[in-house]
């Protein structure tokens, strides 16, 4: 019996997750690293920098830590998307 209390709430705690994550893919655009381009001027998504903190530290413009030399990034919803404060 104890078996199929587990499984049940761990059914239910998945469907859960699953849930949440339905809703958030579906109200809100995945938030991503950008950098401006010192070529075309317009924000460019970064492959590789997944992480907020990754980003912070990369940006030379905003309050980042600046390990990029003076590129400037921003972590946002779009490139057109306002950036999140470090």
């Amino acid at each position: 019996m104890p078996h199929k209390t587990l499984t049940l709430l761990a059914t239910a705690a998945l469907a859960a997750t699953i849930s949440a994550c339905a809703v958030l893919s579906a109200d809100e655009p995945p938030m991503a690293c950008y950098w401006l381009s010192n070529v075309t001027n317009q924000w460019e998504a970064m492959p590789g920098v997944d992480t907020r903190g990754q980003c912070a530290r990369l940006d030379s413009c905003s309050g980042g830590k600046g390990e990029s030399g003076g590129g400037c990034y921003k972590w946002s919803s779009g490139a057109d998307g306002p950036q999140i404060p470090w």
